[in-house]
């Protein structure tokens, strides 16, 4: 019996690591190293920005629905990092995910991955390398509606700036 204990509790550990998501696995690698900024916003944060919604904003309005933001990003641009877009996509487990946008360039390199169940997206997920490296993850339960709205309402505030 107590020979089976080794194997077994060896087993559950093994398991438990590969529980945790590849995504998790890059935060977590890059969260506190120099040149790197990490920002994370809970969903009961999120809830509560919700609440102070007027009625005028998209994004406030349909902040609820989001569970998790998660931002990685190189801060120090002079900081030599190996192709950081190659790194993150080939570390990150695709399965699941499906491609809605690439873009690549002579200096940049975007993509954008979403999974979803049905007609609502659950999750989404933003990799850029190049001259800006950063991932952001954003989960949440979102409807093509409610991505309309908001992609509209940035629109919106991009004129109103003097943005477009």
């Amino acid at each position: 019996m107590k020979r089976m204990i080794a194997p077994v509790l060896f087993f559950v550990f093994a398991i438990s690591l590969n529980a945790q998501s590849s995504i998790d696995r890059l935060f977590e690698r890059y969260q506190g190293l120099d040149g790197f900024v990490t920002v994370t916003i809970s969903g009961n944060f999120l809830k509560m920005v919700g609440k102070f919604d007027d009625g005028d904003d998209d994004f406030l309005r349909n902040a609820d629905k989001f569970t998790a933001i998660r931002i990685l990003a190189q801060e120090d641009d002079n900081m030599e990092v190996d192709n950081f877009y190659d790194i993150v996509m080939d570390e990150i487990d695709k399965g699941g995910y499906e491609e809605m946008v690439r873009v690549n360039s002579s200096d940049s390199d975007v993509k954008i991955m979403v999974k979803a169940e049905g007609n609502v997206f659950t999750e989404f997920l933003l990799v850029t390398g190049g001259s800006e490296n950063a991932i952001i993850q954003i989960k949440g339960k979102l409807t093509e509606e409610m991505i309309r709205e908001m992609s509209e309402s940035i629109d919106d505030d991009n004129v109103m700036f003097g943005m477009r």
